[in-house]
């Protein structure tokens, strides 16, 4: 008989608040299951499976892959961050550790997302019920009308302000501590609703650690849905019928419509804990657990080294990406001390069609017509070959894909402001550029512009602007005014007239 090794949880943030709840399904579900479980806040152990929660965390002194893997060999990176634009926490960093471990992930909707930004053994493992969820309570009356559970964010304000208008009794637990702490205990107790919301505007999957505990003590639960968040609540449609969900609109009357129903509030209730509790921990974790047995017996890449497999490359590049990197995106930038997952030169030939290392998609190549978009902010007026680099972004898009500039005006603050510019730009050159497509070797192919804009950051040419009724004109024309013109081109091929224009001779013979 196998004997169980012991298991080790941890979490690397600003104290452990927001992970009480978290930390506490682990330890009973995976005990349940007959193992050995320790914790400590931040600390790993060399002879435990860790269970690693908050990684990312830039506080963190382990916040590096390299930094976690000199500390133990077993690792499962738990991941509880919902991937959008708006979350900053899948850097570099971030992604370079679950690329190299055993992934858990708590939102089914994050899977997919994160296996195409190149984390490949990614598993989905829902937040379920311990018995030790539920608190009994002394509290005798619920003399709170909605509590709002969760990390008070600024776009949650407005919602808290309609609720008290509508004359409810609104408490916030801004910073949950859930099943440790008996005042967190009491104000759960005292409410007639649990109202959660997203933390930005793009989250797409239903909290369910803010969720849980409210649930397993028997609380009707409200929780924000926006246009984008998905019907299941992390992968059980019979889980979304224990809740009310709504739009951050609909939440102040759908509130206090629940708070003025006893009898709909007290179904809530009860049906809530029934569902819920029927999500039992050790049978989440059963597998979860023993799906990393059995991988770990596998001989692991060595640090550094490729991964033994590729994963195809997004279909967005950001040229120049530097510090910008981005999860969504292929990231190309001629300096590799950036860590780009491509690192080429866009002003050099593309090696269209030979093999490619990337440290975070594998063995790759480069094709042409392959991207929907290419974002190139703050690039074109560094290239050292800039016939080149235009040539080789209308040969990388597909058909009908968009090439998205940000360029400097010449006669901005920031025009020559950096060692490594080499030209600048007014507001009629890219149409010249456009328009002279033969000059750069487009022979099938053309760019044409679909969008045009223009920037002001700095407070001079905001005042400028509001004194001269907002001129566009003059203020692009006007030095230190206008800061930066966006565009957008996109590619199209060449019609009969475009090709006609190419055999007409320009030179003398």
């Amino acid at each position: 008989m196998m004997i169980a090794p012991p298991v080790h949880i941890t979490a690397f943030a600003n104290g452990d608040d927001s992970f009480f709840e978290r930390i506490s399904f682990l330890t009973h579900g995976i005990r349940t299951l007959g193992y050995d479980v320790t914790s400590a806040h931040a600390q790993l152990n060399p002879n435990a499976i860790n269970i690693v929660l908050g990684s990312h965390t830039p506080a963190s002194p382990l916040s590096s892959w390299t930094r976690l893997s000199q500390q133990a060999s077993d690792i499962i990176i738990y991941n509880w961050e919902q991937v959008a634009n708006e979350a900053t926490c899948f850097n570099q960093r971030y992604i370079r550790q679950m690329i190299h471990t055993h992934v858990w992930d708590a939102h089914l909707s994050n899977v997919h997302a994160l296996m195409h930004a190149g984390v490949r053994d990614i598993h989905h493992v829902p937040m379920s019920y311990v018995t030790d969820m539920h608190r009994e309570s002394s509290v005798a009356e619920q003399d709170i009308d909605v509590l709002l559970y969760g990390i008070m964010r600024p776009r949650h304000q407005a919602t808290l302000d309609a609720l008290r208008a509508k004359g409810l009794n609104v408490q916030v637990a801004a910073q949950p501590k859930g099943l440790t702490d008996e005042g967190c205990s009491a104000l759960i107790a005292r409410s007639k609703i649990i109202l959660n919301m997203h933390r930005f505007d793009a989250a797409k999957a239903i909290e369910t650690a803010y969720i849980a505990c409210p649930l397993a003590n028997h609380k009707a639960v409200v929780v924000e849905a926006s246009p984008e968040t998905e019907t299941e609540t992390d992968n059980d449609d019979d889980m979304h019928s224990a809740i009310l969900c709504g739009h951050t609109e609909q939440l102040p009357q759908l509130c206090w419509d629940l708070v003025h129903d006893d009898a709909r509030r007290h179904d809530m209730e009860r049906n809530g804990f029934e569902l819920f509790s029927q999500r039992n921990a050790a049978r989440t974790l059963k597998p979860a657990i023993e799906r990393y047995l059995a991988q770990s017996k596998l001989t692991p890449p060595e640090i550094g080294n490729l991964i033994d497999h590729s994963v195809a490359l997004p279909t967005t590049l950001q040229l120049g990406a530097g510090e910008a990197w981005h999860y969504s995106y292929c990231n190309m930038d001629a300096c590799a001390d950036f860590a780009p997952d491509l690192p080429i030169d866009i002003s050099a030939p593309l090696p269209f069609g030979q093999p490619l290392s990337s440290w975070r998609f594998g063995q790759t190549m480069l094709e042409p017509a392959y991207f929907d978009k290419i974002i190139a902010k703050d690039v074109f007026q560094r290239v050292k070959n800039f016939k080149q680099s235009l040539k080789n972004c209308l040969d990388l898009l597909k058909e009908g894909g968009t090439l998205h500039i940000s360029v400097p005006l010449d006669l901005s603050y920031d025009a020559w402001s950096h060692i490594d510019d080499r030209r600048a730009f007014n507001d009629t050159t890219w149409e010249h550029i456009v328009n002279d497509f033969w000059l750069y070797e487009f022979n099938s192919h053309r760019f044409e512009i679909i969008e045009t804009g223009y920037g002001v950051n700095n407070a001079y040419g905001v005042a400028v602007l509001t004194d001269n009724g907002g001129d566009w004109v003059a203020g692009r024309r006007t030095p230190r005014v206008v800061d930066r013109q966006n565009l957008v081109l996109r590619k199209r091929a060449l019609n009969d007239e475009d090709r006609g224009f190419l055999l007409q001779p320009r030179f003398m013979d």
